[in-house]
């Protein structure tokens, strides 16, 4: 099986609403785990709290991974934005 590149994969604001969904909440990790290794003094719930920031960013993540992975299949969920649907962007 060959895979080539497709320009026309994803419309342009899809792109752009992707690139922005996928940066939004690996910048927001990143932050949170270098308050965590900076400031190993930070009181336990401090520390819980950037815990729990980077699990629900890992959960975002993947959901738009996924969301990602059903429309390059031709499946975007019932609920997706317009650049989702086929033919539409």
């Amino acid at each position: 099986m060959t895979v080539t590149r497709s320009d026309n994969f994803m419309p342009e604001p899809c792109r752009s609403l992707f690139e922005h969904e996928l940066k939004t909440p690996l910048t927001s990790m990143r932050s949170a785990a270098e308050i965590l290794r900076d400031n190993q003094d930070l009181p336990p719930a401090e520390r819980d709290r950037f815990l729990d920031a980077l699990i629900e960013d890992n959960v975002r993540l993947e959901a738009i991974i996924n969301r990602m992975l059903s429309a390059a299949q031709g499946h975007p969920p019932s609920a997706s934005p317009d650049c989702l649907q086929p033919g539409r962007a």
